[in-house]
C-alpha cells in the first residue's frame, strides 16, 4: 500500500524505488537501479547512495533529475509467494489499497510475467585475455555468488549452484560465431587455428561475453568484454 505523501529522504537510510514498471527483477523499476543503499552521511548531511548492488551494475541508468519523486521501501513490502512452475507464464495480477478487497473499484488488473530473476547467477567479474607468442587467447574470469559472499580470508565465497558451470561466446560483431557451453571452470583457451576457423585470420581483440549458468534458470546474467 501506499500514499501520494511526498517526504525529503533524511534520517534512516532506505531502498529507493520510482514507480514506473515492474522490471526484470521482478519488483518496480527503480531510478537507483532496483537496490541501493546509502553509507554513513557526510557532515552535509546528504545520502551517498551506492548504485549497482546484488548483481544489478547490468541494469543501471542515468541518474533521474534533481527532485524526482521516489517511494521509500521498507519492511511493509513482501514478496508475492510464486511457485516457480509459474516462471516464465504470463499471470493476471490485481493491486490496489491493503484494507479492501480485490473485487473493489479501485483495484486494477494488470498482466506480468516473473521470471525468477534473482535465482540466476551473477555475471562473472574480471574477465581478461592473454595472448602467447602464437597468438593464442587464454582467457579467464571469476566467478560471483547471490548470497552470502561476503569475503573470508584464505576461503572462497560459496558456489550456491548444483555445479560451477559457464557458457562462453565468441562474437563477431552482434554475431555469435563460438560457443564454448559448460566449461567447468573459469578458463577457456581460443586457439589460433579455431580465431582462423572463425574470422579467417588470427585475431589481434576478439569480444568474449561469459555467462555462469543455474541448474535451475539456466544462464544468468552476461559479462562481456573484447580482449
Amino acid at each position: 500500500k501506499g500514499s501520494n505523501e511526498t517526504h525529503s529522504i533524511n534520517g534512516d537510510c532506505n531502498t529507493a524505488i520510482k514507480p514506473l514498471k515492474i522490471n526484470q527483477h521482478d519488483e518496480p523499476d527503480s531510478p537507483l537501479n532496483h537496490k541501493a543503499i546509502c553509507s554513513k552521511y557526510p557532515d552535509d548531511g546528504q545520502s551517498v547512495l551506492l548504485r549497482g548492488r546484488l548483481g544489478t551494475e547490468h541494469a543501471m541508468r542515468d541518474p533521474v533529475a534533481s527532485g524526482a519523486r521516489v517511494v521509500l521501501i521498507d519492511t511493509a513490502l513482501t514478496q508475492a509467494d510464486v511457485p516457480l512452475a509459474d516462471r516464465d507464464i504470463e499471470r493476471s495480477w490485481s493491486y490496489g489499497p491493503a484494507p479492501l478487497s480485490s473485487t473493489d473499484s479501485t483495484f486494477t488488473d494488470r498482466l506480468n510475467t516473473l521470471q525468477a530473476v534473482a535465482l540466476r547467477p551473477f555475471s562473472p567479474v574480471h574477465l581478461r585475455g592473454n595472448r602467447d607468442a602464437a597468438g593464442n587467447l587464454y582467457v579467464t574470469w571469476i566467478r560471483r555468488t547471490r548470497k552470502d559472499g561476503t569475503w573470508a580470508d584464505s576461503t572462497d565465497v560459496p558456489l550456491n549452484e548444483d555445479a560451477e558451470l559457464y557458457d562462453l561466446e565468441v562474437l563477431n560483431g552482434s554475431t555469435v560465431v563460438r560457443t564454448a557451453a559448460g566449461l567447468t571452470s573459469p578458463a577457456y583457451a581460443y586457439s589460433v587455428a579455431d580465431q582462423i576457423t572463425d574470422f579467417g585470420s588470427a585475431q589481434v581483440s576478439v569480444s568474449i561475453r561469459i555467462y555462469q549458468i543455474s541448474g535451475i534458470v539456466g544462464r544468468g546474467t552476461p559479462e562481456e568484454k573484447t580482449l
